[in-house]
C-alpha cells in the first residue's frame, strides 16, 4: 500500500522548481496519481492487479454485468477452464458450453456460477487521505509518471518526453524483476539440471 499523502508531497517537491506548490490543487494531484497508476497497470502484467469475480448466470443467454477488464485470463466452471469469446465470435458460433465476455458484459448459454480471472486497475483515489493498493516499490514510478502528466498539462512536451524516457526504463526494469523471480535458476536444453 502506498500513502497518497506521501505521493502528494513528493510530487509537489518534484514540481517545485517549475511552479509554486500552492498552484497544484488536490484534485489535480489526484488526477495525476490516478493517471500514473492506470498507465503502470496497462504497460505490463504485474502480479498486484489480478482479480477474480464469481458470475452467476440465472438463465440461459442472460447478460450479467461484470467489471470491465483490461485482460481476461480465463474462466472456470468448477475446476475446468471454459472457452470465452468476444461478441462477434460468441454469436457467430453455436457452442452451448461457451461464454461471452464483451466490454462489461458476461453471457452464457448455461445456468451456472462461473469464476472469471482477470486483470484490472487498482481502485482510483478520490481523497488524499487514502492509500493505493499497489506495492511500495512502485512509489518512485508513480511520482515520475505523475510529473509527466503535469508537464503534459502545461504543454511542456520536451520535459514530459525526458521524464517518459526515464519512466520507460524504470518500468521495464521492474517488469523484468517481477517476471523473473528466480534469476539464478536456468534450465538448459536436453538437461534436467537446474543451475
Amino acid at each position: 500500500m502506498i500513502s497518497v499523502l506521501q505521493l502528494k508531497t513528493s510530487i509537489q517537491k518534484a514540481l517545485w522548481t517549475y511552479f509554486s506548490t500552492e498552484a497544484h490543487k488536490d484534485n489535480d494531484i489526484q488526477r495525476y496519481i490516478n493517471s500514473a497508476v492506470r498507465d503502470i497497470v496497462i504497460q505490463k502484467n504485474f502480479d498486484f492487479n489480478n482479480y477474480t469475480i464469481d458470475v452467476e448466470v440465472l438463465q440461459a443467454d442472460n447478460v450479467v454485468n461484470i467489471p470491465f477488464q483490461i485482460e481476461t485470463y480465463y474462466v472456470k466452471k468448477w475446476e475446468d477452464n471454459v472457452s470465452f469469446y468476444n461478441f462477434k465470435d460468441y454469436y457467430s458460433n453455436n457452442h452451448s458450453d461457451w461464454v461471452g465476455i464483451f466490454w462489461d458484459k458476461f453471457i452464457s448459454k448455461q445456468k451456472w456460477t462461473y469464476t472469471v480471472f482477470y486483470k484490472w486497475y487498482p481502485k482510483q483515489i478520490t481523497e488524499l487521505g487514502w492509500n493505493i493498493d499497489i506495492p511500495e516499490h512502485f512509489f518512485d514510478l508513480i511520482v515520475l509518471k505523475a510529473t509527466y502528466f503535469w508537464f503534459m498539462d502545461i504543454r511542456a512536451y520536451q520535459q514530459a518526453q525526458a521524464i517518459n524516457w526515464i519512466y520507460d526504463w524504470m518500468i521495464k526494469s521492474l517488469a523484468t524483476r517481477s517476471t523473473n523471480k528466480f534469476p539464478l535458476k536456468r534450465k538448459t536444453l536436453n538437461s534436467n539440471k537446474v543451475w
